[in-house]
């Protein structure tokens, strides 16, 4: 009982301040996850709006898209754009463009008219 009489009264309003403090510090303990999660939400879009697009725009194209236009686009069937796309995923992919200059073992040693692939000697039809 000695010790309750030890103890002072509180100015007023210093309860009620040290509550909004307490309440302000907890939303921010709250919102710092919420910002940071956002912050990582927005860096995965850019890098797969990257990876997944080309330059002009368009998706890029798949192996399993490129493979059956291949011979559309040794035999310039495709349109300007499609052309470009597939030119772009031969530059890219080393699969694709093997598959290609084997498919079109002449086309692929000389340089085509609107074809610029570079194949690599090794990579000879058998």
């Amino acid at each position: 009982m000695a010790e309750r009489e030890s103890w002072e009264e509180c100015p007023s309003g210093v309860l009620t301040g040290m509550a909004e403090e307490l309440r302000r510090r907890q939303s921010r303990r709250h919102l710092l996850p919420a910002v940071g999660g956002l912050l990582l939400l927005v860096a995965i879009g850019g890098i797969l709006a990257t990876r997944f697009h080309s330059p002009s725009g368009a998706p890029e194209l798949t192996c399993s898209e490129v493979i059956p236009l291949l011979a559309q686009y040794h035999d310039d069937m495709l349109s300007a754009t499609m052309m470009q796309r597939v030119e772009q995923h031969l530059s890219d992919c080393p699969n694709c463009k093997d598959r290609y200059s084997k498919a079109f073992p002449a086309d692929a040693r000389r340089e085509h008219p609107k074809h610029h692939l570079e194949v690599e000697p090794n990579h000879e039809a058998r």
